[in-house]
């Protein structure tokens, strides 16, 4: 069993399988829990990692203060804290798919953006599970069942002159 895994192709091989198995972990928990990680990238703005309904990705999200705040004048920048205003907060959940103005959708795989009259603005990038667990499964399964190449052995031929 040892020198099942001597060669570099098995052990890519079966690192590949282990992160195939961690994506689809996070494919089969996605139908069922949404799961997101913010963070602010200014004072205006945020990005959000999310994994939901068999795809993960990432959102943009933020406003055109000027616009917001005319709009919005009760809403004050100290209620959250800096570098995340209060319109984060008031806007936080899951983002109504049906005003997104697509620029691309094709089996999973979606970009769309969508800006509201109040300045709110937010960019949606979405990448399927399968396409990342698919490819790798794949890989891997090629190299760990392959046969590994050996190097051929070079033969040396020394040269002897008699004197």
């Amino acid at each position: 069993m040892d020198d099942f895994f001597k060669s570099w192709q098995r052990r890519i091989g079966i690192v590949l399988l282990v992160m195939a198995c961690m994506v689809t972990a996070g494919w089969v928990r996605s139908p069922f829990v949404t799961d997101t990680v913010s963070y602010a990238t200014g004072t205006y703005s945020m990005h959000i990692w999310f994994s939901a309904d068999g795809s993960f990705g990432l959102i943009r999200d933020g406003c055109d203060p000027e616009k917001f705040f005319k709009k919005h004048p009760d809403l004050k920048l100290a209620v959250a804290g800096p570098n995340f205003p209060a319109w984060q907060t008031m806007k936080s959940g899951i983002i109504d798919l049906s005003t997104v103005k697509w620029q691309w959708r094709w089996m999973g795989f979606d970009v769309g953006e969508n800006e509201e009259d109040d300045g709110h603005w937010w960019t949606y990038v979405s990448i399927p599970y399968w396409s990342i667990v698919i490819p790798l499964t794949l890989l891997s399964a090629y190299l760990l069942l392959t046969k590994p190449r050996i190097a051929e052995e070079k033969t040396v031929v020394e040269v002897r002159t008699t004197e």
